[in-house]
């Protein structure tokens, strides 16, 4: 016959009376290697068998004190593989970076254990597109051809990660100091490194500019849309692979003036860039 659970009635010398459950692997041979599991002494209440504790496991109403079975463990066990079953269950729950757990808002069997992740453990996969806006702090006096306008500066969490990468769609640059139609570089940077100093020519080095500059967008004349109190300058249609600075997820920007004698005493310059985020 199959294998499967059994009962036996065993009473002590001092005449109680108890029942022991026990796995057998014949239910047609009940006493041939019967493994007890549990024991009921008062007709309702069951015990876990432990391994080492064999029938004398303390129970308490409702189940088993908190640490009370040496295979169970207790709550604050550290986490392990090879000690309690709670000391194990921490064990996965520390490597799956598990740090809550919620049934959900139903109730009873409608419920469906839901786990939160720690988002530090999560990879994040699929691409996301969004607009990233840098407001450049730019020099206020007036900029000759190829001149420095705003020096290297940095756009926050232009990534989804630490060490991101994604890419440049668009980039759109406003004057709101509404000046002459003039040309200049975008800079997209992935270190720190100046360019140089604002109002004079550029002066980074050979070897910072092939580790920091990504790319260079030109802008012209034609680029401009006249917004009556100021201009907008529209490049749309890029397709410009970035990486954020090491161990953050920042980008950085600067802006350089190609022909033109812009003036931008405001010393703001807002760029919008249209990210896709890997």
């Amino acid at each position: 016959m199959a294998a499967g659970l059994v009962s036996h009635n065993i009473t002590t010398a001092s005449g109680v009376t108890f029942a022991v459950i026990s796995w057998v692997p014949d239910t047609g041979a009940p006493d041939v290697g019967a493994v007890p599991v549990a024991r009921i002494t008062d007709g309702t209440s069951v015990a876990p068998v432990s391994a080492t504790q064999g029938l004398g496991v303390n129970v308490i109403a409702g189940g088993i004190a908190d640490g009370g079975n040496v295979v169970l463990g207790a709550t604050a066990d550290a986490a392990s593989v090879s000690t309690t079953i709670k000391a194990a269950l921490r064990g996965i729950a520390t490597a799956l970076g598990i740090t809550a757990f919620d049934l959900g808002s139903g109730t009873g069997g409608s419920r469906t254990l839901r786990t939160f992740p720690d988002t530090a453990a999560v990879h994040k996969t699929g691409k996301t597109h969004v607009l990233k806006t840098i407001t450049l702090t730019a020099h206020t006096s007036a900029i000759a051809n190829g001149d420095i306008i705003a020096d290297t500066q940095q756009l926050d969490a232009a990534f989804r990660i630490a060490d991101g990468t994604g890419t440049i769609k668009s980039i759109t640059v406003f004057d709101p100091d509404d000046q002459t139609p003039y040309s200049f570089f975008i800079f997209l940077h992935r270190t720190t490194t100046s360019m140089g100093t604002e109002n004079d020519p550029i002066s980074i080095t050979d070897a910072n500019a092939a580790a920091g500059i990504i790319m260079a967008v030109a802008f012209t004349a034609g680029d401009c849309v006249d917004l009556i109190n100021g201009r907008m300058y529209q490049r749309e249609n890029l397709s410009i692979p970035i990486q954020a600075v090491s161990g953050t997820d920042d980008l950085y920007v600067s802006m350089v003036c190609i022909i033109g004698t812009p003036t931008h005493a405001g010393g703001a310059i807002p760029v919008v860039l249209g990210i896709e985020q890997d």
